[in-house]
């Protein structure tokens, strides 16, 4: 008596343990971050150089397709380095116990998916008017620095020597 095996696998009746999941997901997100190196350098380098390639940076990333492509990256940034705690507390033989390691994985998702809600959130909130009055009665305000003011982790800008545009 043979046992009747598939020949073919219906790949959309298998179903991954989570942990499974996270790990395809953490090479996926290495692999998107890595692909997507020339686009965040390209706009690390508008960002940074002269008032007006500050103005097309500025103009590139209010597209709302360039919004989700970037809140897309922030996560794979975040998920993938969670993913990649978790898998240096394994190489150090912590948390290799099936109960622990499905708990570990589900805190990857979360944490990750709950970051790029706040960091997401935080620096691609439409700024108040009291934030470009602040900047204003601080001297920070012109034309290359109506941002947010948030310390450097939105990017905010002041108009350094000779006009360049200097993140503070």
């Amino acid at each position: 008596m043979q046992k009747k095996r598939p020949k073919h696998l219906d790949l959309s009746k298998i179903t991954l343990p989570i942990g499974a999941k996270v790990s395809i997901l953490h090479r996926v997100s290495g692999v998107a971050l890595f692909l997507a190196l020339p686009l965040l350098v390209f706009l690390l380098q508008g960002s940074l150089s002269a008032e007006a390639s500050f103005d097309t940076y500025r103009a590139i990333i209010a597209f709302p397709l360039m919004k989700l492509i970037l809140i897309g990256l922030l996560w794979a940034f975040l998920h993938h380095f969670c993913a990649g705690i978790r898998f240096l507390l394994y190489d150090i033989h912590k948390g290799q116990q099936l109960a622990t390691a499905r708990a570990s994985a589900k805190a990857v998702f979360v944490v990750s998916i709950a970051l790029t809600i706040i960091l997401g959130g935080f620096c691609g909130e439409q700024h108040s008017s009291g934030s470009r009055r602040r900047l204003r009665r601080e001297g920070l305000a012109g034309p290359a620095s109506d941002r947010c003011g948030h310390a450097g982790l939105c990017g905010a800008v002041r108009a350094g020597a000779a006009g360049r545009a200097v993140v503070i």
